[in-house]
């Protein structure tokens, strides 16, 4: 199996979740070089297809991810937001070089 690289992120970076013309709001939980998690209140079927819209300083970043699984929150834990595996679709290179896997 390959070995991957994970961060958790220290700092709060707040995305939106876009489903065609709809954005929903995220905060990322871990990222790696071909994938992230994030929390939301959201939910989304897996394998289905969104954008992920960013900021990176003042620089708007946008991508492709592929929902592949989410964890639901139910409704008696105490933390209410889903988490959401995303696999990134050729994540550009600001990302890449932000998160420092363009060492890889």
């Amino acid at each position: 199996m390959k070995d991957r690289q994970r961060k958790k992120t220290s700092d709060i970076y707040n995305v939106i979740l876009r489903d065609e013309r709809v954005g929903y709001t995220a905060t990322i939980k871990d990222v790696s070089k071909d994938g992230m998690s994030v929390l939301s209140d959201s939910v989304f079927p897996t394998y289905k297809i969104i954008d992920i819209l960013m900021k990176i300083g003042e620089r708007p970043i946008q991508m492709k991810g592929s929902i592949r699984w989410v964890k639901e929150t139910l409704p008696e834990e105490e933390n209410k937001y889903n988490e959401i595996g995303i696999s990134l679709i050729n994540p550009p290179a600001a990302y890449l070089k932000y998160f420092g896997f363009d060492k890889d």
